[in-house]
């Protein structure tokens, strides 16, 4: 445990040094794709998406057409041209876009016909497969998947739920490795683990915070398949700091402390 704290310190205080840089927009941005040092994809409230060629020294924003009243709390770059955007909202206001022309055009992959439906997150092992996290409808949580490029979607059998949710955390409660393998983290304090590209699941308990609607699991990490990290708390109570950082390492899944 100690090699591993420290090392997380470490590579804590390497990355303190930051730089402001000037995105051109007004719109509050929540999430963050790079492809490169120099290729970076961002997105946003109101329709937003901006893209950097030159590491930060200039940013490009736009809207997405027809999108000005989503919020784009998740973006998954696939290089300089190709990006996929996922809006968050109840029903219809969750939806995936996606560009393959730097933002000359997009196309509405997906849209959410499911009045209790909410798109948390999304994420792509490779350029054609990607998966889809929703929170819990009848029980169960949305699991969503493609194998082409987001043209097509396979809904899978989701995980039963237990009055929890996932967090719409920029992008960051999902997160996948390798070409099949995936993690999603809830409200519940629980961390979710596929080994087949989102068809089965099993589920840990975390000894993460959950005493609220507005606490739990907001975002992972791995480092490998057995060395992981999960943040949260509770949202409406910044100040608590208890409870809010748990961290694996032995098999996937199984969180062993808690930062206090």
């Amino acid at each position: 445990m100690r090699v591993f704290l420290g090392r997380l310190f470490t590579v804590v205080a390497v990355g303190q040094e930051w730089t402001p840089q000037m995105s051109g927009s007004t719109a509050s941005l929540r999430g963050v794709s790079a492809v490169s040092a120099k290729v970076v994809w961002a997105s946003g409230t109101k329709g937003t998406y901006l893209r950097t060629i030159d590491g930060g020294a200039t940013w490009r924003a736009a809207t997405v057409p027809g999108a000005a009243d989503l919020d784009f709390r998740a973006i998954r770059a696939v290089d300089e041209q190709t990006v996929y955007l996922l809006s968050i909202g109840n029903g219809e206001k969750s939806r995936v876009y996606k560009t393959g022309d730097g933002g000359a055009s997009w196309n509405l992959l997906l849209k959410n016909a499911n009045p209790k439906g909410f798109f948390d997150a999304l994420a792509f092992w490779d350029a054609m497969h990607g998966i889809l996290l929703g929170d819990p409808v009848n029980g169960h949580f949305v699991v969503l998947t493609t194998s082409d490029g987001g043209q097509n979607w396979k809904r899978q059998k989701g995980p039963q739920a237990l009055n929890e949710g996932a967090f719409a955390a920029s992008n960051s409660c999902l997160v996948l490795r390798g070409a099949r393998e995936a993690w999603f983290g809830t409200g519940g304090a629980r961390v979710f683990h596929s080994t087949d590209g989102g068809e089965t699941w099993s589920v840990a308990k975390t000894p993460m915070r959950n005493n609220g609607m507005s606490s739990g699991i907001f975002s992972l990490s791995f480092a490998d398949g057995e060395r992981g990290i999960a943040v949260g708390g509770d949202y409406k109570k910044p100040q608590e700091i208890f409870g809010n950082f748990a961290v694996t390492e032995a098999r996937p899944g199984l969180c062993r402390s808690v930062f206090r």
